[in-house]
């Protein structure tokens, strides 16, 4: 059950610091994670964030506090996965925060994209590659919701995951407006590997990004 009253969200941590990866890598943004996902990646990194527990109630007003700049980048655990959530989201476009929601693709996006009609606020959704074991959760309705501000992710560990992720861009995401983006699991691919297959299988519209905020910190550091 959850620990906090109805319209209040449990959050495992708010900072700001540069977003470490996408199409905002390097800007600020002040980071609001929410504790609570509905799946278990064989190589997240925020486990200490994937139980609803993990965290502490906090209201709207509270979480408003906290966020000192414009851009907001929301995360988990799965963000999408907390009730309520759509209130969270009204609030901040209503006040011209521009938020990124990173989500794992499981969960409909359509409310969400809803809220974000009109504004400049958009979603980063992975594509679970076979790598991560949750493959078969993708939820490919989805891809009919994006456009041209929002981005694809996928997460590749291997050469097979490469090659899920080619499969996927030939037969899913032809007439798909997002952005694509690939990313290696940390230390398990060598990103010159993602770059030589991006390369031998002409790829022009996917972009390499690395996890910058685990080159310029500890790997394991949070709040970062």
């Amino acid at each position: 059950m959850w620990l906090a009253m109805k319209n209040d969200f449990i959050v495992n941590e708010i900072f700001t610091s540069i977003d470490g990866e996408g199409k905002r890598a390097g800007q600020l943004a002040t980071f609001i994670r929410l504790a609570g996902c509905n799946m278990r990646c064989c190589y997240c990194d925020t486990l200490y964030a994937v139980n609803r527990n993990q965290g502490d109630p906090m209201s709207i007003e509270e979480i408003l506090e906290m966020c000192p700049i414009k851009r907001i980048t929301l995360t988990g655990g799965e963000p999408l996965y907390h009730p309520n959530v759509a209130e969270l989201l009204k609030v901040l476009v209503s006040k011209g925060f521009e938020v990124n929601i990173e989500t794992n693709g499981s969960i409909d996006i359509k409310e969400a994209k809803d809220i974000f009609r009109g504004s400049s606020s958009f979603i980063t959704m992975d594509i679970k590659c076979p790598e991560s074991g949750m493959e078969l959760c993708n939820n490919f309705n989805n891809l009919q919701y994006l456009d041209e501000r929002d981005v694809i992710k996928f997460v590749v560990g291997s050469l097979g995951d490469l090659d899920y992720m080619k499969q996927i861009i030939s037969t899913k995401l032809q007439n798909v407006r997002a952005q694509i983006y690939v990313s290696p699991v940390f230390e398990q691919i060598h990103p010159v590997q993602i770059v030589d297959f991006i390369r031998d299988n002409n790829l022009t519209e996917v972009k390499l990004q690395l996890q910058m905020h685990k080159i310029i910190w500890d790997p394991k550091k949070r709040g970062v």
